[in-house]
Formats: C-alpha cells, structure tokens, sequence
C-alpha cells in the first residue's frame, strides 16, 4: 500500500505547462513510481534487485526494485548540501558555490573541493548503507545487484567513483534509455 499526497495547484502548475504545449496528460504519477516504471520497463531482466538513487537538489529518493516490488525511502540530503558545504567552507555565494561544485574535478583546487563536501558524501553513503541493511534485513533472500543513479545532482564529479569503493556495489549511472521510442 503506498498513499502519497500533494497539493493541487503544485499538480496543476505542472498540468499547465503540458495542456499550454498541447499535450493532455493522462497520468500523473509519484516520482518513487514514474522511476520504478521505467526501470522495469527498460531493464525488464534484471534478476537481483535494483537501487535507483535519484538525487535532487533537495533531497534524494532511494528506491529498491526486485522484481514487481517496490520499496522507497526519501533521504533528506540532495544536491543542494554539497553546495551548502561550499558555501561555508570558502564564505561563496550560492551561485559562486554552485559554479565550483560542478567544475570541481577540473580545479586547480579540487583536493579542497572535495575535502569541503566530504562530510555530505560521508552522509549519504550513511544513509544509503542504513537503507540497504534495513532492507536486507526485512528482505532476507534479496540480494542487490546494482545501484542505478539518477537526477542531476548524480553528475557530481566523484560521487560514482564514491560510492562505489564505499559501498562496494556497482554504481551506474542511467543516462540514456533503450527501449523508449
């Protein structure tokens, strides 16, 4: 059983941008829901479970998918902590902070980049290792095959690498799609 709620001038807002292009929509769906659809539609055979991690700027949506089940949890850290770090680290604007999270990889700085934002990655892989071990433990036969990330803040520069040397899981990224037409 899943009951999620949302104000409707949010669900309209988002109704007008489709009828204002042309479009009627027919659905609207969770977004635990709309990522569980589509990672089983475009990895129908996958055997083991799947974590999808949808990182967004405020927080993040863990959803566990084996089979035709669905498990979801909402951490509260997203993209916007990493750039909160950097705002205090260096005393930056957010725009500033923003700019130098996204070009991290190619400073001159990015040892002290990273040593700023540590403290999220450290967070997030916490809460990611607290998800799967309760999961694991209510779902004692499950066994995790991947973790699948999405959302922008999931093109952090290191976060894959991250994660998967803490996690010890492949971490892919879903960058583009198969079997849609």
């Amino acid at each position: 059983v899943g009951i999620f709620a949302i104000r409707k001038e949010l669900i309209r807002k988002h109704v007008d941008q489709f009828t204002s292009a042309g479009i009627e929509p027919m659905l609207a769906q969770a977004t635990p829901l709309a990522i569980y659809n589509c990672v089983r539609y475009e990895r129908a055979s996958e055997q083991n479970a799947t974590i999808v991690l949808d990182i967004g700027a405020q927080a993040t949506d863990l959803i566990v998918i084996e089979g035709a089940s669905i498990w979801a949890r909402p951490v509260p850290i997203g993209g916007n902590a990493f750039t909160e770090a950097l705002v205090k680290a260096f005393k930056l604007s957010h725009a500033k902070a923003e700019n130098l999270k996204r070009t991290a990889a190619a400073s001159k700085y990015a040892r002290q980049i990273f040593q700023a934002m540590r403290p999220v990655f450290a967070d997030l892989i916490s809460e990611v290792q607290r998800s799967i071990g309760f999961y694991t433990s209510t779902h004692r036969d499950a066994q995790i095959g991947r973790i699948l990330g999405v959302g922008n803040a999931f093109r952090l520069p290191g976060l894959q690498k991250f994660m998967n040397q803490n996690l010890q899981i492949e971490v892919d990224r879903l960058a583009a799609f198969k079997r849609f037409t």
